[in-house]
């Protein structure tokens, strides 16, 4: 038995002749309270420390602390160096995820960057693609009026896995 079939256009498809693109809109608001710290180079460990102590009342457990602090340490130190020399750290949680979300200047014009694990012999890409490693999702907005990562954490074991 064969069947007819009909093709229908979709005009919301690029199609391959055109390349995936960073999304240029907003990532949704927090639906939460956030808290927020500005840095610059002279400032990354006071980033580390506000981001560990954020995730240890939050009840993050110490292994998931030193990747998180880690993950976002790399994204900070990538908004010194192609950002502009500085950036934002916005933190917050919705349910049980916690969410961080770097902002700068800079903009990203790849659209897999942070996907492809880097060489040895390449001697930049690698902050992305840890943070893809080491969070549960790995979010970006580019535009050219700066660019937003934002990555999240859920929290596992409940909250009896705080840190002593």
């Amino acid at each position: 038995m064969t069947e007819e079939t009909t093709s229908l256009s979709n005009d919301a498809h690029r199609g391959g002749h055109e390349p995936p693109r960073l999304s240029d809109g907003t990532l949704p608001a927090p639906r939460a309270q956030v808290r927020e710290l500005t840095f610059t180079g002279e400032e990354l460990w006071m980033l580390r420390r506000f981001l560990s102590l954020w995730a240890k009342d939050e009840m993050l457990g110490a292994q998931p602390i030193e990747e998180l602090v880690l993950a976002v340490n790399e994204l900070a130190t990538n908004s010194i160096r192609y950002g502009g020399g500085r950036g934002t750290l916005l933190l917050w949680r919705e349910e049980d995820t916690l969410l961080c979300e770097v902002r700068d200047e800079g903009y990203i014009d790849v659209p897999l960057i942070g996907r492809d694990r880097p060489t040895p012999d390449e001697h930049s890409g690698r902050g992305l693609w840890l943070a893809n490693q080491l969070c549960d999702l790995v979010e970006i907005s580019s535009s050219e009026g700066g660019t937003v990562v934002r990555v999240h954490m859920r929290l596992t074991g409940g909250s009896d896995e705080k840190v002593g």
